[in-house]
């Protein structure tokens, strides 16, 4: 439980509810202590608040009430997902209606937090103050999941076309650095011959980590073009770095595209931003003939806003001539210094042209970047062809037109350093504008695209403004190429094979946590896959997945009489055909334990699910649930009979063999199926047959008890799903090898077996040697241990070996002779790895000689 006083930072965002409850809390001085409201479903999770009227007294609070929102299924959900989410919980005050009381949490509910909230909520003092009227106190939550981005982006798929991207900077947390990285990003993806370009690098330019970013490149536009969710490119944002000034982000643009260099990429990007212009500097004196040029390449224009209205008078201010007087002048040969000119000719404009408002200046005073928000206009179409003398070097006469069309609006919103970046895409012409906010992609029109993004000269908050920072213009003629259509035939198939298989994984990954604890898998285990497992020895775990011969996919709030249909309609038999069974865990053992209802619910049967942990379940749903399939015999009619496996140990071969189930009289004593359990065994009618129970810790030979036969299952205490050993009686007499008489019964060998280790045993001297492996008893005296290594690598004194035991840190501990009782158990600590010391002289002489 959370348990603050206060109300929560009042500078977080605002919730956005995926859902609200309201709570109506009547004859509240007479609730008891501590109450659940019922439960409610907000996205697809079910919820339901928790009340302490009095206050929580494990939590030291006596003078408040406590509110907390609470997860029920908390205790069956894996950890990852555990739903994570924003909330606020909200005392509702009747009298004076803006005085609710507010309080606002974030918290991921696990089984060991399942619930979360206030414990100062509202004091008991301040009820009477319009909170409790008519002995009724109402309370409201308003809930946000954070696996709600998942709905939203497949939504967004469907409405717009486009997903969001986020990129974050570990160990940096640079909300302006993220989000301008994902801005442009989005911007680079929606021209689609820049993607073309990316998808068709070449082996050598995404080989190595010097090319790293080329690669996360190609497959963040890949997963953006057809992921349904949010794409994460926590690669991308470690390639590209963290540049030193993060609000400048025509800086991050310019890194970004250096390391594209020598991929092909950067080719095709200076075909599409690079253009032209020349520097001018002459004699102001006509009479003077004096005029140098120089010609420069540039990927964006710098556009001054402060004293200018818009975007023509910003490009026109760039290509003012300025006097160079006074101190300024320049230098003639033959005349000195003379007053002279400066000024800046458009020579050739790119394809794409990219402008960057001059919203951010270094200011000396104070030593840091001030942010420009006044208005400054821009246009979905721009003409330049009527500024041309003005604009271009002298006689140009530019072969194509000077209408170019806005593509996209890269904006800044808050202050230099701890502000936000967008961008605004139009994807086809005429269309309407979509809105890429990171994760969030809404479409909006023109007027929220272009106008609100202006800047304001009058705004009271700064902090508030939305100016555009970054124009991306396309020329008229030749946005159809530029805006081209790319599909998957344009991908190597070797690469777009990779790209594929790399999405289908990370979507798996991340619609598991959004909708996986919707559902549960059904594992059907039959008498087959038992069998399969008879090597399992007296353990009868539930069977891994490639083990089991039907799996389904359930909704949780399904039955037991869904699955009992499905799997008749893939068995082809009727549902009176066969029983199914749940399992549980009875003293460490899974077991089955009694017939599954059909009306129950699959979420209701919680208490029978797979715990086990195995790495082959998984974890993308809520939960497994095994059952068994048992398929109707003569003797499985009777109501009050007693479902058994059994299985037969044979002591001459050292074997256990998995025989089946049979369903017998829990009443009847066993010797009435003596024949039957013989014809299991494969032994003659007649023979004298010994049988055990299984064991439930294995710890000692008495851990295994002979069942009387002249006793039924119920006397003997039996259970359905309990497994029951035969062996025939007296067979170990006649066998030999007087090691395997000792082995002769079946609690001897269960224990033998359960005792016994793997010892990987390796040089002292030679770590790197992988050694050789010794099956050894875990109760194996010292002596024992060291014979079987010395006798392996040929050493003919045991006692000229030194054994250490490597402990979990990999730390060498040597075993001392001279303790009593050394075996093992005691002195390795279960550990199977050893390492062998040949000594120059009998390790008891040596131990002397140090002084043990």
């Amino acid at each position: 439980m959370y348990h603050p006083g206060g109300p929560s930072s009042s500078t977080s965002p605002p919730i956005l509810p995926s859902g609200e409850f309201t709570w109506v809390v009547e004859n509240f001085s007479q609730q008891d202590k501590k109450l659940y409201s019922k439960s409610f479903i907000v996205g697809t999770r079910e919820w339901r608040l928790l009340l302490f009227p009095e206050g929580n007294p494990s939590a030291g609070g006596s003078e408040s009430v406590a509110l907390y929102l609470d997860y029920p299924e908390a205790g069956i959900t894996p950890p990852n997902l555990c739903p994570k989410a924003r909330f606020e919980l909200v005392a509702v005050n009747k009298e004076k209606p803006g005085s609710n009381i507010v309080r606002e949490a974030s918290h991921k509910f696990t089984e060991s937090a399942n619930d979360w909230g206030f414990t100062q909520f509202v004091a008991i003092r301040e009820l009477p103050k319009g909170f409790v009227v008519d002995d009724t106190f109402t309370v409201k939550v308003r809930i946000a999941l954070e696996e709600d981005r998942f709905r939203r982006a497949r939504e967004a798929r469907q409405a717009t076309g486009c997903v969001g991207v986020r990129c974050k900077m570990e160990p940096f947390n640079l909300e302006a650095w993220s989000s301008g990285l994902s801005a442009l990003v989005q911007c680079l993806y929606h021209l689609p011959i820049f993607r073309k370009a990316v998808y068709q690098l070449p082996e050598f330019s995404v080989s190595g980590p010097e090319h790293a970013f080329s690669r996360e490149l190609r497959k963040v536009f890949f997963h953006l073009q057809y992921s349904s969710v949010c794409v994460m490119c926590d690669n991308l944002s470690r390639a590209a770095g963290c540049p030193d000034n993060i609000a400048d982000i025509v800086e991050l643009a310019g890194d970004l595209v250096s390391k594209l260099r020598g991929t092909g990429a950067d080719e095709i990007h200076n075909e599409l931003f690079v253009g032209q212009c020349r520097n001018y500097i002459e004699a102001a004196d006509p009479d003077i003939n004096h005029r140098t040029s120089e010609k420069e390449q540039f990927v964006d224009l710098s556009l001054e806003v402060e004293g200018c209205r818009n975007i023509y008078e910003s490009l026109l201010t760039s290509c003012k001539v300025e006097e160079l007087e006074g101190a300024n002048q320049i230098h003639v040969e033959g005349h000195g210094l003379v007053d002279g000119r400066r000024y800046t000719r458009l020579e050739r404009l790119p394809p794409v042209l990219r402008l960057q408002p001059k919203r951010f200046t270094y200011d000396s005073e104070s030593s840091s970047i001030v942010k420009t928000n006044g208005q400054f206009q821009f246009y979905p179409t721009i003409d330049l062809e009527a500024h041309m003398k003005d604009l271009m070097v002298e006689g140009a006469t530019p072969s194509t037109t000077m209408r170019y069309l806005l593509h996209s609006v890269v904006v800044h919103l808050g202050t230099p350093l701890e502000g936000s970046y967008c961008v605004y895409v139009r994807k086809t012409l005429g269309g309407n504008w979509v809105q890429l906010d990171e994760d969030s992609v809404v479409e909006v029109t023109e007027e929220e695209a272009i106008n609100r993004n202006y800047g304001s000269d009058t705004a009271a908050d700064a902090s508030a403004v939305s100016t555009a920072v970054v124009l991306v213009y396309i020329r008229e003629d030749e946005w159809d190429r530029v805006v081209c259509k790319v599909d998957k035939s344009e991908i190597p198939e070797n690469i777009r094979h990779e790209l594929e298989d790399e999405l289908a994984e990370v979507s798996k990954a991340m619609a598991g946590p959004a909708e996986g604890h919707l559902y549960v898998d059904v594992n059907v285990i039959t008498e087959e896959d038992l069998e399969r497992a008879s090597l399992d020895l007296h353990c009868l775990e539930v069977m891994a997945p490639d083990r089991k011969v039907f799996s389904y996919r359930m909704h949780k709030h399904e039955s037991i009489g869904d699955v009992r249909r499905k799997l008749c309609r893939d068995l082809g038999i009727s549902q009176d055909a066969h029983k199914l069974w749940l399992w549980s865990k009875r003293q460490n053992l899974m077991r089955l334990s009694l017939k599954a209802p059909p009306e129950s619910r699959l979420l209701d049967i919680k208490t029978h699910r797979d715990t086990s942990g195995h790495p082959a379940n998984n974890k993308n749903v809520l939960m497994t649930i095994p059952l068994y399939l048992q398929e109707p015999d003569l003797l499985s009619k009777n109501d009050e009979s007693i479902l058994l496996f059994f299985k037969f140990f044979d002591p001459s071969k050292g074997t256990l063999e998995f025989l089946g189930e049979r369903s017998i009289p829990r009443h009847s004593p066993l010797d009435l199926f003596w024949d039957d359990l013989c014809q299991m065994a494969g032994l003659a009618e007649g023979v004298e047959i010994d049988l055990y129970e299984d064991s439930k810790s294995g710890n000692s030979v008495t851990d295994w008890p002979k069942l009387e036969k002249h006793l039924s299952p119920h006397r003997l205490r039996l259970q359905d799903g309990d497994v029951v050993y035969i062996q025939q009686s007296g067979i170990w007499k006649n066998m030999e090898d007087q090691a395997d008489v000792s082995l002769g019964t079946l609690p001897a060998y269960m224990l033998y077996w359960a005792s016994r280790v793997k010892l990987n045993c390796r040089p002292f001297h030679d770590r790197e040697d992988p050694g050789f492996e010794l099956d050894v008893l875990m109760r194996s005296p010292y002596e024992t241990v060291c014979s079987e290594i010395a006798l392996y690598i040929g050493l003919e004194d045991w006692r000229m070996l030194r054994v250490h035991v490597v402990d979990a840190s990999g730390v060498p501990n040597a075993f001392k002779y001279s303790l009593d009782n050394m075996n093992l158990k005691t002195g390795m600590n279960w550990r199977t790895v050893v390492l062998y010391e040949i000594m120059d002289v009998p390790l008891p002489m040596w131990e002397r000689q140090q002084g043990i």
